[in-house]
């Protein structure tokens, strides 16, 4: 006989040290990896290269009592070519604990066509937004497409159970610093703004005779080399 199940509580994050944007509960966690695979053009997968990468994944749980439908990552200008790539998750967890899937594969996403919205990710609701001083994560198609209230993506438990799913990620040049940078988000009608992790530029102080600012040339010359392999300008 099958009994009925009781819905389960509303996801946390699974890590301590949250940084809300407003009523958009978040946390981040920064590591370095190394690309091989990526979308590279709308449905294309291209394999076999190797690009070392800084990056920040970002979990959510959404607490504002609307639909959120888009968030956005600020830094400065003077990063943006050592901007990689990024990737969006392909789906979120609701309040019962259920997963939603919203569609598209579970790759990255290079910035191999400077700046614009990338759809690459055919059959996702979301779209990447790759800017000078920003990347905005959208939904389209509206609901379900948005993070309803009190779902979330990336690394959650549920009543003490990991659920986890695709978090938020950004990639960048190895060679920059991470710190704090601003973030906002639009839910409904409402707006919020906060601090999160992501890249910032490195130290302009040259206490080492020249050391940091060489480090800087070496990423900048090291995104053109990849970009020039990948046949992007």
């Amino acid at each position: 006989m099958a009994t009925a199940q009781s819905a389960l509580a509303t996801p946390i994050l699974q890590f301590g040290n949250t940084t809300p944007i407003g009523s958009l509960e978040g946390n981040s966690r920064k590591d370095l990896v190394t690309m091989t695979e990526a979308l590279t053009s709308a449905g294309t997968v291209t394999t076999g290269f190797s690009i070392p990468a800084g990056r920040v994944e970002y979990s959510f749980v959404n607490g504002s009592g609307q639909d959120l439908s888009s968030w956005t990552l600020n830094y400065s200008s003077s990063l943006a070519p050592l901007i990689i790539g990024s990737l969006a998750p392909t789906g979120y967890v609701n309040s019962a604990g259920t997963f939603v899937n919203l569609g598209g594969s579970a790759y990255d996403t290079l910035f191999n066509a400077g700046f614009g919205t990338y759809t690459y990710n055919t059959g996702s609701h979301r779209t990447i937004d790759y800017e000078a001083d920003h990347v905005t994560w959208a939904t389209t198609g509206g609901f379900p497409s948005a993070l309803p209230d009190g779902a979330g993506v990336g690394d959650l438990l549920n009543s003490g159970i990991p659920i986890g799913t695709l978090p938020f990620e950004i990639f960048f040049s190895p060679g920059l610093a991470t710190g704090s940078d601003t973030a906002s988000a639009i839910a409904g009608s409402s707006s919020f703004s906060g601090d999160v992790t992501g890249p910032v530029p490195v130290s302009t102080t040259v206490p080492d005779g020249g050391t940091t600012l060489a480090m800087l040339g070496l990423a900048l010359g090291g995104m053109a080399a990849v970009r020039r392999k990948l046949g992007v300008a």
